[in-house]
């Protein structure tokens, strides 16, 4: 699908129909904890820490009240390396004792579409 249309003779004007960047190249966003989000392709998890998350619920079209803990994420030694989990929550939280989550602990990854 061409990203202009002809406008005239000689010009061109964006296309109404073609795919926008984030269709053609995937992005990612860094969610608060507890924020509401679209369903991602999966996650990046880059703090060590405990994880609980919360995915749709297809039947009714609502987020689940509960979260599920997903993951555990700690140092080998002093090295740490982001996780990437292959899972589609719309919301996260951080669940250790006494951990504080921050923005940028999660990335929610949404990958090209076609």
């Amino acid at each position: 699908m061409a990203l202009y249309d002809a406008d005239g003779s000689n010009k061109q004007k964006p296309s109404t129909t073609a795919k926008g960047y984030k269709q053609l190249a995937g992005y990612s966003i860094l969610p608060a904890e507890n924020t509401l989000e679209k369903t991602p392709t999966y996650i990046i998890v880059n703090e060590p820490g405990v994880y609980a998350f919360s995915y749709p619920d297809h039947t009714t079209g609502q987020t689940t009240s509960s979260y599920i803990t997903g993951s555990k994420v700690g140092l080998d030694g002093d090295v740490y390396s982001p996780l990437k989990l292959d899972i589609n929550p719309v919301k996260w939280k951080k669940v250790g004792a006494g951990e504080t989550a921050a923005v940028g602990d999660v990335i929610f990854v949404y990958r090209r579409i076609g």
